[in-house]
């Protein structure tokens, strides 16, 4: 099931549901692939991703994890991010999937 949410909120927003999300597939034990990447299941897993104005590049929740959150959150705080798409799991309705798109920098 695809649904376009359309909501903005700050990069400090998106910091935390990056958290959480995180917590989210420790929690459930989600697997990760040989780049440090959760593998997407069929009840519980979460996946962000984020396309950035400056680059236009699209950027995976664990790049910017692994990275630093509380840099991310020093660079981007103010910024505005719109999901544009959110999927969720057929078997527990559950999100597995959204994509967030900067709006202003």
């Amino acid at each position: 099931m695809n649904n376009t949410f359309g909501n903005e909120i700050y990069g400090t927003d998106l910091a935390t549901l990056i958290n959480k999300a995180v917590d989210n597939n420790e929690k459930y034990k989600v697997l990760k692939d040989e780049n440090g990447k959760y593998i997407p299941d069929d009840k519980f897993s979460i996946k962000i991703t984020i396309q950035m104005l400056a680059n236009d590049l699209t950027y995976d929740m664990e790049t910017i994890f692994n990275n630093d959150v509380e840099r991310f959150i020093e660079l981007f705080n103010s910024s505005r991010f719109q999901s544009d798409i959110v999927q969720y799991h057929k078997l527990t309705g559950r999100i597995s999937n959204i994509h967030f798109i900067q709006t202003k920098e």
